[in-house]
């Protein structure tokens, strides 16, 4: 007989959640950062152009474009994680059963 320790229950906080969490924070911040970058000003109403246009690129997007590729990156390994922890807590079982 193979005594096989099972957990009584999945963790509360699930790695996926957290990586949607910090996923949606993102988010929301850079969506203020470009209405604050894209939003015309009295001042600065007839001086935009292609500078303006490529430090904001430089400045927001890009960088913003690299942590959202790290953060999906993340999601993805943290989602494989979960479900191979997952798999092999109903492999244990069935090993318990049988």
């Amino acid at each position: 007989t193979t005594i096989v320790d099972v957990p009584k229950e999945l963790p509360k906080v699930s790695m996926v959640n957290s990586c949607l969490k910090n996923l949606k924070f993102h988010i929301a911040s850079f969506d203020m950062v470009v209405k604050e970058r894209t939003t015309a000003t009295a001042i600065t109403e007839g001086t935009w152009g292609f500078e303006h246009t490529k430090s904001c690129f430089r400045d927001d997007i890009i960088p913003f474009v690299k942590a959202l590729k790290e953060l999906f990156t993340s999601f993805d390994q943290c989602l494989i994680d979960e479900v191979t922890e997952i798999q092999n807590v109903f492999k244990q079982m069935e090993l318990a059963v049988e």
